[in-house]
Formats: structure tokens, sequence, C-alpha cells
């Protein structure tokens, strides 16, 4: 019993995200020798990408998913940005666009905020006293009588290229647009790519499908130790990503698939051309459910199992946990210190007033 409902699940969670048509239905399946099945029909979701990816990828369709065709999909992509070995251009980038957002919203200088605010960079003519000059971004309104306008102080020598933030606010000409390469699943809950391109972050856009896939998996596993995929139609969209991310931006956050997922993803989808594919499922006496959906696949990394795999998340789990507690512990210990040396002020100011 435990076998079937995970081959039921996996007929639900195979490499595509899909949705449901219809219940579960008794059928037979002549490539089974018309055996009793179980018949799963679900729907294509289709995938979700940055309105910014080349048009030849939103355009493309697929009948079949080579092992490695993500591999190859990475070799041929640019990169993610045109500072992507800049990291200061990076930041600085980056400061643009939220300080382009917050006066596109009106938040940037709050209850001041007029129709003609505009950010402005300010490069002062000499040092301060510590003989750094002074940087700062502000409200082309702010001033010592109206200092609730936008400003923004900024150190040169910390991680933010100064002169690359300053061409971006002072010059009108954009420059060039960037392609984007991101690509998710439908289940992907980002309304934005999350990669500072030079012309800012893109809109995710779904793209649906109407693919239709039908499952049969035999009742009796021990007579049949099969399972039958159909794959019916063409893909109007460019083949899904791993489970893994393969999109390269640091501020993804990706959602861990469950094993089951995760086997399905690597070895129950191999083809989807208009017909059948089925895979052998050894009996639960001969071995187990983990070791049929683990086969050597490139799309595992660094783990060789599904085992694996879920040994090493542990292991991060319990390191990040670890980390966490680490520092509450540091926290605390420096609240105390801190509580420590007021206590020992107040002992001596009190000495010093009234004597010991």
């Amino acid at each position: 019993p435990e076998l079937k409902s995970k081959l039921t699940a996996t007929g639900q969670s195979i490499e595509y995200c899909t949705t449901r048509n219809f219940p579960i239905k008794n059928s037979r399946c002549l490539f089974l020798d018309n055996v009793a099945c179980d018949r799963i029909v679900t729907t294509c979701s289709g995938i979700r990408m940055c309105e910014y990816v080349k048009s030849c990828y939103v355009q493309q369709s697929h009948t079949e998913v080579p092992i490695d065709y993500w591999d190859k999909w990475e070799e041929e992509q640019p990169p993610l940005s045109l500072f992507e070995s800049d990291k200061g251009k990076i930041n600085a980038n980056s400061q643009y666009h939220a300080i382009r957002a917050s006066f596109a919203r009106g938040t940037a200088c709050g209850k001041e905020i007029t129709p003609s605010c505009k950010p402005m960079f300010v490069r002062n003519e000499g040092p301060n006293v510590t003989g750094v000059p002074k940087v700062r971004v502000q409200c082309r309104h702010y001033h010592a009588q109206a200092r609730g306008h936008f400003i923004r102080s900024f150190d040169p020598r910390g991680a933010i290229d100064i002169d690359h933030l300053e061409m971006r606010l002072q010059t009108l000409a954009q420059p060039p647009r960037e392609d984007c390469r991101v690509i998710e699943w439908v289940g992907s809950r980002r309304h934005l790519c999350g990669v500072d391109h030079t012309q800012g972050q893109g809109k995710m856009i779904q793209h649906p499908c109407n693919v239709q896939f039908t499952v049969y998996i035999p009742k009796n596993l021990m007579l049949k130790p099969w399972a039958i995929l159909i794959s019916h139609g063409i893909h109007n969209h460019v083949p899904p990503p791993p489970k893994r991310s393969r999109s390269g931006s640091q501020s993804a956050s990706q959602t861990r698939p469950s094993p089951l997922q995760r086997a399905a993803s690597q070895n129950l989808l191999c083809d989807t051309t208009v017909g059948a594919f089925s895979k052998r499922v050894d009996s639960p006496s001969s071995q187990s459910f983990a070791s049929f959906f683990t086969a050597a696949n490139k799309r595992a990394g660094a783990a060789q199992t599904i085992d694996d795999e879920d040994i090493i998340f542990i292991r991060e789990e319990r390191r990040a946990k670890l980390a966490i507690l680490q520092a509450k512990a540091r926290q605390e210990l420096a609240a105390a210190r801190a509580a420590e040396i007021a206590n020992e002020r107040l002992e001596r100011e009190a000495k010093s007033q009234y004597g010991s």
C-alpha cells in the first residue's frame, strides 16, 4: 500500500507542473496486458519566465527533453548582468533602481513629496573631518529647512561604485537592455525575476500549456511492476527547469522539492513524445522505492542518491539552526555585558555624586 501511494503521487509529480483534470479512475492498459490500473489524467500548467527572456526562448516548443538540455542551455547563456564580475557596479545598479523606485512610488520624501521631486547626485568638493569626501543622493528640494525630503549618504570606500552610481543618476540615456534567463515553475510566487538588470528587474509572466498527461499504475504491482506515462500534444514553451534553481539569481527564494518530486524529475520523465513511456518498478521485497528512483543523473549535482540529498539537506538545516542559536547566544551575551557596563557606570556616578 505504501509503495502504491507513492507511485500514485509520482503520477502527479512529474517534471512538469500539472493540474489534475479528473479524479483517479479505474481502468485497464493494453501496454500492461490489460491489467487493472489506476488512471491519472493531468494537464501541463506551463512555466513562468522573465519578460526580458529572449524571444527565441519565448516562442520555443518541444516534445522531448534530452538529459543534458539544461547543461547545454546554461553554456549558451550570457551573464545575467553586464556587471556580473564587478560587484561595485552591481551594488551601484541596485541602489539606483531602489532609489528610482521609491521616487516612482511617491514614498521617497514621505509627506513632503511633490510631483517635481527627483533624485540628484551630490559630491562635496572637500573631505570631511575623516578625510573622506562626502557623497550623497538627495531630492532636488532637500535643504536645511526641508529635511523631510530624501537624502542618502554613501561611503566612497564602501562596496558601491560611486562613479557608476553618479553616471546612472545623471545620464538620461539608458544603457543597452539586458536579456534575462530566469525561468521558473508555475508554482513560484515571485512577481519579479530578482536580477537587477540595467533596465531593472523584469516581471515574471506565465506561459500556459495544454499538453495532457495520462499515467497508468497497476493495482497489483507485484504482478505488473511497471508504470506507464503517455503525453499528448506539443509543449508550447521551453522545458521547465530542474527543481534545483538554475536562474543564477542570488535573491531567489526556492522551495525545496520533496524526495518524491526529485525522483520523478530525475527518472520518470525521460521522453515527452506522443506515445508511451514505461519504467521498471521492482517489487518492494527486492529493491526499495527510493533506490528505484535514484539513477545516476547530472541534475543530482553533488548528491548521488535521494537518501544522500536528504542527509545533506538535514545537515545543512542543522547547521543553519546551530548558527541561529549561536547568533542568539552572542546577542544575549552582548546584551548582558552592556547591562553590566551600564550598572557599573551608574554605580560610579552614584559614588561620585553621593560619596562612597
